[in-house]
């Protein structure tokens, strides 16, 4: 072991003649300072090892940032994922171990972010290492105290051994594309192709526009035979209903709503379809519309009622906000009045007139009416 130890240590020495032109981690330069940079949140679901999730159930979420999807590197996940990270934030650099996944699913499956575009720090001169036995003890023998620090550091910037340790700076150009570090609230951020396109992790990832994305950390398991044809099948079903009702639309704007709909129908344990007929009914779909009593939005909430709940006039013009805001609306209505007759009707023309029994049920039977034939739409073209 001693032998091959010397001989690794060799190859550093070479390796550091070879590639001096590369950045150190010296007293000749100081790391660039984090920048922070806006990320958008990833809406559809995660699924790790055939366990699916919403992403809205991790407080540190997966994010989007220069259209590649960074995976938080949160306690949790890593547990999920199989690694254990380390490193050390003054010297920039940062460790990951395979180990056995110790957890199968998460700790808990309740809404822990609400789909929040956020910032994060945005890091440059960051190395990323994945660590095997045999490299942990080569790393280890160069923190003897009689080895240079500067050596070390240098070492663990440029050293590439095949099968044992592989090495990335985020300062590079990778695949064509200058990746970044990203943390926030002390998670670490990484992309997800660092990990696919890694020999020593062995994952695989597929993407379903329609689903979600699918992670498999078993070499012997590509991520593709994970793919849930079944959820993919009935969102792009939702996605085409709502481009037949609105063809102003694009496609991606499309499928947002849907994942928004979803997501508040999840949160106030209401029918997706139920959401998707009032908002039809309502607006067609049309985030920018608003009508001369002041009815604005999808949900065409009227703008008193939303300054009452401190929802500006732009709230309402925003997709997430006005459907997050409507779908509690009629869930809280759902709950005062146990039908969806009432609580439509309540939705309508007010909760006082339907206590007072001075309703019609005209409304509400069309909406129902309507989410029947969202239902007979996804039968007749088989997406369910």
């Amino acid at each position: 072991m001693r032998k091959q130890i010397h001989r690794l240590f060799g190859c550093a020495l070479a390796l550091l003649l070879l590639f001096t032109a590369l950045p150190v981690f010296g007293d000749e330069a100081e790391p660039p300072a984090p920048q922070a940079v806006q990320c958008s949140y990833f809406l559809r679901n995660i699924n790790i090892n055939g366990t699916s999730f919403k992403n809205y159930y991790l407080e540190d979420p997966v994010l989007l940032y220069r259209n590649y999807t960074y995976l938080p590197l949160s306690e949790e996940l890593c547990a999920m994922l199989g690694i254990r990270v380390s490193g050390d934030a003054s010297k920039h650099y940062i460790c990951i171990e395979p180990v056995d996944p110790s957890r199968r699913d998460l700790s808990s499956r309740t809404v822990k972010n609400n789909l929040e575009h956020l910032i994060a720090m945005d890091s440059d001169d960051w190395t990323v290492i994945w660590e095997s036995d045999p490299a942990k003890e080569y790393l280890e023998s160069l923190q003897d105290p009689e080895q240079s620090p500067t050596l070390l550091e240098s070492a663990l910037q440029i050293l590439t051994l095949r099968g044992d340790l592989s090495l990335w700076n985020s300062s590079l150009r990778y695949d064509e594309a200058a990746f970044s570090v990203l943390h926030r609230d002390g998670v670490f951020y990484l992309p997800l192709r660092l990990f696919t396109d890694n020999a020593v992790c062995g994952w695989s990832a597929y993407y379903d526009e329609y689903s979600g994305v699918y992670i498999s950390t078993d070499p012997e398991v590509e991520a593709s035979s994970l793919w849930d044809s079944a959820e993919s099948d009935y969102n792009r079903g939702l996605t085409d209903y709502i481009l037949s009702v609105n063809r102003s639309l694009s496609r991606a704007a499309a499928e947002e709503l849907v994942f928004l709909f979803k997501h508040e129908a999840d949160v106030n344990q209401i029918e997706t379809t139920l959401l998707m007929a009032l908002a039809q009914r309502e607006s067609s779909f049309q985030a920018g519309l608003q009508n001369r009593q002041g009815a604005t939005g999808i949900m065409q909430i009227m703008l008193s009622t939303g300054a009452r709940y401190e929802l500006s006039e732009a709230d309402l013009f925003d997709a997430h906000k006005n459907i997050e805001f409507g779908s509690w609306y009629i869930a809280q209505h759902l709950q005062n009045f146990g039908s969806e007759i009432l609580a439509l009707s309540a939705y309508n023309q007010g909760g006082g007139a339907v206590s007072r029994g001075h309703y019609r049920t005209t409304y509400a039977n069309r909406v129902l009416e309507t989410k029947e034939t969202i239902q007979q739409f996804l039968s007749s073209k088989g997406y369910i």
